[in-house]
């Protein structure tokens, strides 16, 4: 499955279960792939993030709107005034969250 963020709605919210980790990411700005990203790393805590791409160990990284499965995610968080880069493990299941 794969779900492209720019096409979502402010508000709406998708489960990415990768290989190690699940995150929830609620979209804030669809058409800049903004939002708040909770859960795996960034544990309970929300921190504003932009989706920037996906990438794998066979392809090199390619900016993206779109989350798939199979795919890491590239996000870049805000983290005290600075952004810091997070990639997830392989994503599993993607869902849009009720």
């Amino acid at each position: 499955m794969d779900i492209i963020v720019k096409d979502l709605n402010a508000m709406d919210q998708i489960s990415i279960c990768t290989r190690n980790s699940e995150y929830r990411f609620q979209v804030i700005n669809p058409a800049q792939c903004r939002g708040l990203l909770r859960g795996g790393v960034c544990g309970e805590e929300e921190y504003e993030a932009i989706l920037t791409g996906t990438v794998t160990k066979d392809q090199p990284a390619r900016i993206s709107n779109k989350l798939e499965t199979g795919m890491c995610a590239l996000f870049y968080l805000l983290v005290k005034e600075s952004y810091k880069c997070l990639t997830t493990s392989a994503i599993t299941h993607l869902a849009l969250a009720q």
